[in-house]
């Protein structure tokens, strides 16, 4: 099986995924801060939060959420559908802006599903633990080699029903 890319379509993924990834570190870095590293452990956490933005968030919610709380509001609205559809054009030229609410009812809920989400993310929540997929052959679902699948007549790599393929290697 061959695959052709374009150089430019290449070079076009890879930075959207460096943008991307630069992107989420420097908001974990902003949201939750420095930490000094003392031995192998890193203690001392620095919230790298800005005094204009907390007292911004003061003045909306009435007191200032923890560096955790601010981090997990930001993660889920970041990654909210209406967000990204919203300011899709924005995001693509400069830094998301994060809006504030002045409702602490809808800052928590939607800092608790951030939490949720950032969990999922890192694959560390429970939720993961409950498996709805079945693999419908017999076998313990370990990948123990990798095969490629063709169509026949056809270059061109298709699913294969139920797993059943005769392997090329």
């Amino acid at each position: 099986m061959r695959y052709v890319f374009h150089p430019a379509a290449l070079t076009e993924y890879a930075e959207a995924v460096q943008f991307y990834t630069q992107r989420r570190v420097e908001l974990a870095q902003a949201l939750l801060g420095d930490r000094t590293l003392e031995g192998n452990l890193f203690t001392d956490r620095t919230p790298n939060l800005s005094q204009k933005f907390l007292m911004a968030i003061r003045e909306k919610l009435g007191y200032i959420p923890t560096p955790e709380a601010i981090f997990y509001y930001a993660y889920s609205v970041f990654h909210s559908p209406t967000y990204r559809q919203r300011y899709a054009e924005f995001l693509k030229i400069d830094f998301p802006r994060l809006p504030l609410t002045r409702d602490n009812d809808i800052f928590t809920a939607l800092a608790k599903k951030g939490e949720e989400l950032v969990a999922l993310h890192l694959m560390k929540s429970k939720k993961l633990n409950k498996v709805i997929t079945k693999y419908p052959v017999s076998g313990d679902n370990a990948v123990t080699e990798v095969c490629e699948v063709h169509k026949k007549g056809k270059d061109t790599a298709v699913p294969c029903p139920y797993g059943v393929v005769e392997c090329t290697s």
